[in-house]
């Protein structure tokens, strides 16, 4: 049996554990703020953007998001 869900709810806990802490809300008003979480095993490209809100962990230094690691961005 996998353990994969439960690692999933243990990352969306983490990320929304750290949301709360920010000392400024970070979503925008208006608009479309996507949220991507990479949950694989390999990193993700993110899709066009206009600006990155603050992440749930840092970038790559290719800029991608990696493994475990949650993001918004206003589109």
């Amino acid at each position: 049996m996998s353990n994969e869900p439960v690692k999933a709810l243990s990352t969306i806990r983490r990320a929304r554990t750290r949301y709360r802490a920010l000392p400024t809300p970070v979503l925008p008003a208006g608009g479309s703020v996507p949220c991507l979480v990479s949950l694989g095993t390999a990193g993700i490209t993110l899709p066009p953007h206009a600006e990155l809100l603050p992440a749930y962990g840092p970038l790559t230094p290719l800029g991608t998001l990696p493994q475990d690691t949650a993001v918004r961005l206003r589109a």
